[in-house]
């Protein structure tokens, strides 16, 4: 299930100070959400913060994790920044993994 090259130039040309992200998960997370339209100027926390919430499955003490194009960038990073390094496709992959905090 990928944006289309076309939808994402249209999101793109409509809203030029978003960027088109879709989120996936492993570890069998219920995620009520997938495509996201996500401003330039946001951090990489800031967005694990609001993926956070659609996801059903995830308890507080689990620690989340983002990958976007196979890469950990620093929770500081913002959008635009992932964006500049990552604009091979139309929009940013991202997957969300958790890890267990407290062992």
């Amino acid at each position: 299930m990928n944006i289309s090259r076309k939808a994402a130039l249209q999101i793109m040309e409509k809203y030029p100070d978003r960027v088109p992200i879709k989120v996936v998960t492993n570890d069998h997370m219920d995620l009520q959400r997938t495509k996201f339209l996500v401003p330039l100027n946001l951090t990489l926390g800031n967005f694990l913060t609001v993926i956070r919430k659609y996801l059903v499955s995830v308890e507080d003490y689990e620690a989340l994790y983002i990958f976007i194009g196979g890469k950990l960038y620093p929770n500081t990073s913002t959008i635009s920044r992932i964006w500049e390094d990552q604009q091979s496709d139309y929009y940013l992959l991202a997957i969300i993994a958790k890890e267990n905090t407290f062992g």
